[in-house]
């Protein structure tokens, strides 16, 4: 302001407190691409960086790669340009990827099991910790804290609290209040009976090429002690054959005419992964059980890497089920996201 030091009029000028207008973006930016986690093939609009990091990871850690994030740099850089709003569309690379899981058995029902999920696929969900407590001064309720582990110390980032295990009606049973609520896990109660499975599995056969050499050997698979003859005939494989076809031959002669005895009526083999598995019919917690091993003259199950003899994998119905568990009473690790 001027000093004004005579009485008299003056003429002064003052800014008139207009302000230049702005425009108003009206274009919407649309990205493609892999992220660390979000929702595959569904589109997001987003307003702000900060809900990139929150919603999709932020810009993915590929160590040493030269191409670097390309997606997460693109919508840095977006947003850090002026940009207002994006579409950011999740894609992977070939549309089968996995969230990770994890298993507790139901506390309140030793027939269920509650299987927890991360709520998108990828290896993001890996590490999730979930702990499950039982409230003390009242019965029949619990708590669920979510967190990761830094170091020794669990970091809680979701609490979801007096949760029912009992009435599924009830506005505070487990599958409501979680899923309705949590961004970071999905819980589903369920039958325990589908994982109480004695299973035989083989090492990894994704080498071998040429399924002719089974022609003419044989093995025994024993269901639930029920010892069951393998034979190969002269002429059953070629070098067409593929492990798939193995699968459903000895799936085919394992079940033969017997229809009385569940664990071999429902017996399956199948192909996956390179590997075969072998599993009961039935789903009881120490009788299901699938052991293979050589025939009378001639071993396939050496061929096939089916056995402990050949360092394959055999677990009773108790056992597949503890190997889902953490080991931790009360404490869920989710694991197997990809």
């Amino acid at each position: 302001m001027p000093t004004y030091l005579h009485p008299g009029v003056y003429v002064e000028e003052i800014p008139s407190g207009s302000r230049p207008i702005e425009g108003v973006a009206t274009s919407t930016a649309a990205f493609v691409g892999y992220t660390t986690k979000g929702p595959v093939a569904e589109p997001a609009l987003l307003f702000k960086w900060s809900d990139y990091e929150e919603r999709f990871g932020g810009i993915r850690d590929l160590g040493k790669s030269e191409s670097g994030d390309a997606m997460g740099f693109a919508v840095y850089s977006f947003f850090q340009n002026g940009g207002t709003a994006a579409y950011i569309v999740r894609a992977v690379l070939d549309g089968s990827a996995d969230a990770a899981t994890g298993f507790l058995v139901n506390p309140a029902d030793a027939a269920q099991i509650l299987r927890f999920t991360a709520v998108n696929p990828g290896e993001w969900g890996n590490g999730l910790r979930i702990r499950f407590e039982a409230k003390t001064d009242f019965p029949g309720y619990y708590h669920v804290r979510v967190g990761v582990m830094d170091g020794t110390e669990f970091k809680e980032q979701e609490r979801f609290t007096d949760l029912t295990l009992a009435d599924a009606d009830a506005v505070d049973y487990i599958e409501s209040k979680i899923n309705d609520f949590s961004t970071m896990i999905h819980v589903e109660v369920q039958d325990i009976s589908p994982y109480l499975l004695g299973v035989s599995i083989s090492q990894s056969l994704a080498g071998v090429s040429d399924f002719s050499t089974l022609n003419d050997l044989t093995m025994t698979v024993t269901v639930d002690g029920s010892a069951r003859p393998v034979t190969f005939a002269s002429a059953e494989f070629d070098g067409t054959s593929t492990l798939a076809d193995v699968a459903g031959r000895i799936q085919e002669l394992v079940r033969g005419s017997v229809v009385a005895n569940a664990a071999v009526r429902d017996f399956t083999c199948t192909a996956d992964g390179g590997q075969l598995v072998l599993t009961s019919g039935t789903h009881l917690s120490s009788s299901s059980a699938v052991v293979t091993g050589p025939g009378d003259a001639t071993d396939a199950s050496a061929v096939l890497l089916l056995g402990l003899a050949n360092d394959g994998t055999e677990l009773t119905g108790q056992q597949s089920l503890d190997a889902l568990l953490s080991g931790i009473a009360g404490q869920v690790v989710l694991q197997l996201g990809s």
